[in-house]
């Protein structure tokens, strides 16, 4: 009798579904998004040349009411003042839980005590609180316009922004005009220059970089929005600003404000008000819009009158989705059907960012740079693996927890527990005795004599594998 041999690559036949298999659970999935919360300690110079026959004063304390306005709430905000004074001014703490029209006020009705002295002190001071913080992102910004003459010079402050950057807090230093002394490149700095005309752009791009917010392009009072959003920041700047509703995709949702402006004094003493002639830069007055709510993707009519100036910063709203590829192309989709029962072997990694509304994955520019991790415990092996790498799967439990960060300040955060992983399928080698052509499967009883079935190896089965 002449026997062939029917080469069947099957990855659709499995050991598996050879033997009797019991039903398997549905994985338990469930997702966070979670808006990261910042410490920002500031040290501030409130030396006198800062208001000395210019408005660099004017300009970075109103800069400090736009950064206080921007606050998230579960962000902080604490100025360390250098002034060589006894007893040593107070930092200022502004919460991001407190109302944002609050701490705007907090900034602005403090009047700064003017020091003779710039002291690096204030830097310590302000890392030292930022070691005791838990926020999740730390961030140490230092302020001057001239040379540090007490209590230590520029070395000092190396030093202190060398041991907050291996205490893995990021150091902004901020050098206002020409004569201000700037740090040493190996400290790991981000070091920005600033004249007087341009500190408020400066804190601006500052302040974006803090709350790891990009801004949106507007077309004349039209956002349009390709991913869904949680949160959107409008800072429209002008002497008669006003900002109303965000109309659009059937909604229209309040916002709460805070009216930024000009300080019209620099320091709390008379008598060293004297001593300088303090420029106020009237020009500088808006409004920071934050509008809390759930936006779709669609296009935004923005009611903003009387602007110079609109900035938008946005949050976004986004759910992560995870790919799992195997040895035969067959993608499994993490909490769905295809992905309820896993075969063991070698799986690719695919990692996106998908709209939570309908799970449409999203490709957008504002979501450029973000990163993806995934965390995967399997029996008594856990693994961490990046998007486009490998993952391997044994007999037994898993659960998969992956994350991403995401532009705007956002981590999220998924986690799929209790799917079980079953024997891999295999590519069969199916002999039919007495069959000299290829055959469909389900034909295969039909005048086929006996079916022997071979791993792909081209080895019979052990009573081992069969019983397993």
């Amino acid at each position: 009798m002449r026997t062939s041999r029917l080469v069947a690559a099957l990855a659709t036949i499995a050991l598996a579904a050879l033997v009797l298999v019991c039903g398997s659970q549905d994985a338990l999935a469930s997702s966070e998004l979670v808006e990261q919360t910042r410490a920002i300690a500031i040290a501030y110079d409130s030396s006198g040349s800062m208001a000395d026959n210019s408005d660099k004063w004017c300009n970075a304390k109103y800069s400090l009411e736009v950064i206080a306005a921007m606050l998230g709430k579960g962000d902080s905000l604490d100025v360390f003042f250098m002034n060589y004074d006894i007893p040593p001014e107070q930092p200022l703490s502004v919460k991001g839980s407190t109302p944002a029209e609050e701490r705007v006020r907090q900034v602005h009705d403090r009047q700064f005590r003017e020091s003779k002295e710039t002291d690096p002190e204030a830097a310590r001071d302000a890392l030292n609180h930022l070691l005791s913080s838990s926020a999740d992102q730390r961030y140490l910004i230092i302020t001057t316009d001239g040379r540090f003459n007490v209590n230590g010079d520029i070395g000092a402050v190396n030093d202190i922004a060398r041991e907050a950057k291996s205490n893995g807090i990021d150091v902004v230093y901020l050098a206002i005009g020409e004569e201000a002394q700037v740090l040493d490149e190996g400290v790991g700095a981000v070091v920005k220059r600033a004249s007087s005309d341009n500190i408020l752009s400066t804190m601006t791009e500052i302040s974006s970089e803090l709350f790891g917010r990009e801004s949106i392009t507007i077309s004349g009072d039209t956002i349009s929005l390709d991913v869904p959003m949680s949160n959107l920041v409008v800072f429209a700047q002008g002497a008669n600003v006003s900002v109303g509703k965000l109309d659009g995709s059937g909604s229209s949702v309040d916002s709460t404000s805070a009216t930024v402006r000009y300080t019209d004094t620099p320091f709390s003493s008379d008598e060293d008000n004297a001593r300088y002639q303090y420029v106020v830069n009237d020009r500088l007055r808006g409004v920071v819009a934050t509008y809390d709510a759930d936006l779709p993707r669609g296009d935004y009519h923005l009611g903003v009158q009387g602007a110079e100036s609109i900035e938008v910063y946005y949050t976004p709203n986004v759910d992560i989705q995870v790919e799992l590829t195997d040895e035969f192309g067959e993608s499994h989709t993490l909490g769905t059907e295809s992905a309820s029962e896993l075969g063991t072997g070698s799986y690719s990694l695919r990692m996106s960012l998908v709209d939570p509304h309908d799970g449409t994955r999203l490709d957008s520019h504002l979501l450029d740079g973000a990163s993806y991790s995934l965390k995967v415990n399997n029996g008594n092996t856990t693994q961490t693996v990046a998007d486009g790498q490998k993952v391997e799967l044994g007999l037994g439990t898993a659960s998969f927890e992956p994350s991403a960060d995401v532009p705007g300040g956002v981590h999220v955060v998924r986690a799929y527990k209790d799917v079980q992983v079953v024997p891999s399928p295999r590519k069969l080698i199916v002999d039919a005795a007495g069959v000299s052509t290829a055959v469909p499967v389900n034909n295969l009883s039909s005048g086929a004599g006996s079916i022997r079935v071979r791993k792909d190896d081209g080895t019979d089965f052990t009573t081992e594998e069969w019983d397993a």
